[in-house]
């Protein structure tokens, strides 16, 4: 009898653990398990929603995709980012990958949908549609991600040409024409792909805040410093007194002029670099 007894509640605990494992998960469930969709199909998400800025004239430009943190694309932070890399001689492709979606910042933000590595077909999507532009020079292409962004355009590298999590697509020329990638203050925790492994190893910049409050900072310099032991291409500029989104006025008030300034300086020079011809 004690025995029968002791099995019912050990069973009993496991079907409690194993329900508080699947509760515990199941806000997340539509970002491990996405709607699996082709490149195509992003495509047809995507392209109403491109806001392209360019240099006067016929070109072709060197271009500059911009992909946006997990608070959307706010046009008062992403517009100026815009016209700062037209007026720099640079095609910018402002990459919107919440409208096509129905997304609000919030779900993203706590981690529920779209995850940063699943949001790498993006950027084989808009890099596909950029590619075709007549005043875009094809083959002086470069990335540049915010927060969130910053995930998923380093994991673009991470996956190569491989597929991606929550898309079948494959396509070794995936990243082609890509010369260049910039991140702010990227998400470096699980589930990013990068932290592991990258398969392409391309020029890469990454500014990061020492006061940030959104992400691991010092997960992220571990990351970092990994790869260049491992001489990989990646710079880090490390701003020790600054918070999240350093960049630009925003709704967290944590906008720093010099630090901007110095970033800003920093990755045109990086930008010129690996795009001039």
């Amino acid at each position: 009898m004690a025995y029968r007894i002791k099995r019912r509640l050990a069973v009993g605990l496991f079907l409690l653990a194993i329900i508080g494992m699947v509760a515990g998960l199941w806000p997340y469930a539509r970002a491990l398990f996405p709607e699996s969709r082709t490149r195509e199909a992003i495509s047809g998400l995507l392209s109403p929603w491109y806001e392209i800025y360019r240099p006067d004239g016929d070109g072709p430009f060197p271009a500059v995709l911009v992909f946006h943190g997990c608070g959307g694309p706010q046009p008062e932070i992403s517009r100026p980012r815009g016209e700062w890399l037209r007026d720099n001689g640079y095609v910018a492709i402002l990459v919107d990958s919440f409208s096509g979606r129905n997304l609000t910042p919030r779900p993203v933000c706590k981690g529920h949908a779209l995850w940063g590595n699943e949001r790498v077909v993006d950027v084989r999507a808009a890099l596909s549609h950029v590619r075709q532009l007549p005043y875009v020079a094809a083959d002086r292409l470069a990335l540049l991600g915010y927060s969130h962004g910053g995930w998923t355009v380093l994991d673009a590298l991470a996956y190569g040409s491989g597929s991606v999590h929550g898309s079948d697509d494959e396509d070794t020329q995936a990243l082609a024409g890509v010369r260049a990638v910039a991140a702010y203050y990227p998400y470096c925790g699980f589930p990013a792909r990068f932290r592991s492994a990258w398969a392409v190893k391309q020029p890469t910049l990454v500014f990061l805040a020492g006061q940030d409050t959104v992400i691991d900072t010092a997960e992220c310099v571990d990351v970092f410093d990994r790869y260049q032991a491992n001489d990989y291409p990646v710079e880090t500029r490390f701003f020790p007194g600054v918070e999240h989104v350093f960049d630009a006025p925003s709704a967290m008030n944590s906008y720093d002029r010099t630090a901007a300034k110095a970033a800003e300086v920093r990755l045109l020079t990086f930008l010129e670099d690996n795009l001039s011809k």
